[in-house]
């Protein structure tokens, strides 16, 4: 698709291609295979447990898979067409903390390719409850029947090694998927994959509740950010 060759940077147009090296290769090469995984986890039918619900249409979801643990998928919706609301909270990583104070620091270490980057994102945990974490992710962006995709998984890069101020926590499958709605232009379905440890000592229920909250409290941001986007357009 022509839009994902601009998505995430013009290293291809004449005079700036970089070289391809075997480190780069590993990072484009898992952050295809880890798009698939997350797609095809998101998109399985068995064993989903309800986690919880809103009144304003949010639903999470829970299951565990062997070799990959505890996972939570939510499904919303939101009014923002799916290709321009992946243009806006997927395309510049600098840009997340203005519209989800729980993200205290986000920027691109590598770009890749023009689907791939590698990305730095410190959190705050369960309103400050938890010692804030942080994340090395490979994350890429794709297209699957027709549905737009940002996935991510956890990777290791010289630029960013571990900080004493923060735990580093890891990410398994997960991605974001924005999905159009027929006959509703305006609108997509948005749906959240998430597979994290978040390392320390933490009771499995503290995490399922943070896990849960966090995930509920990222469509709301967006929805509350993507409002006032709507406004200033008027």
């Amino acid at each position: 698709m022509n839009f994902l060759k601009n998505l995430l940077s013009k290293d291809r147009e004449a005079g700036n291609e970089k070289p391809v090296s075997s480190t780069s290769q590993h990072y484009a090469q898992k952050g295809r295979e880890n798009l698939d995984l997350s797609w095809t986890i998101l998109n399985s039918t068995d064993n989903w447990r309800v986690e919880k619900t809103t009144a304003d249409g949010i639903t999470v979801y829970s299951k565990h898979l062997p070799g990959v643990g505890k996972i939570f998928k939510l499904s919303s919706e939101i009014d923002y067409p799916p290709k321009e609301l992946l243009n806006v909270i997927c395309r510049n990583a600098e840009n997340i903390p203005k519209w989800n104070p729980s993200v205290i620091e986000s920027r691109v270490i590598e770009k890749v390719d023009e689907h791939t980057e590698v990305h730095y994102q410190a959190v705050g945990i369960a309103s400050g409850l938890l010692s804030g974490r942080d994340f090395v992710n490979i994350r890429r962006l794709g297209m699957k029947d027709g549905a737009y995709i940002s996935s991510g998984v956890s990777t290791e890069h010289p630029a960013a090694p571990p900080l004493r101020k923060y735990i580093r926590a890891e990410n398994g499958p997960n991605c974001w998927v924005f999905r159009p709605i027929p006959g509703k232009t305006d609108r997509c379905n948005f749906e959240f994959l998430s597979n994290i440890n978040l390392k320390g000592w933490l009771p499995q229920y503290l995490v399922d509740s943070a896990m849960s909250s966090g995930m509920v409290d990222t469509v709301k941001y967006i929805r509350e950010y993507v409002h006032k986007m709507k406004q200033q357009e008027d």
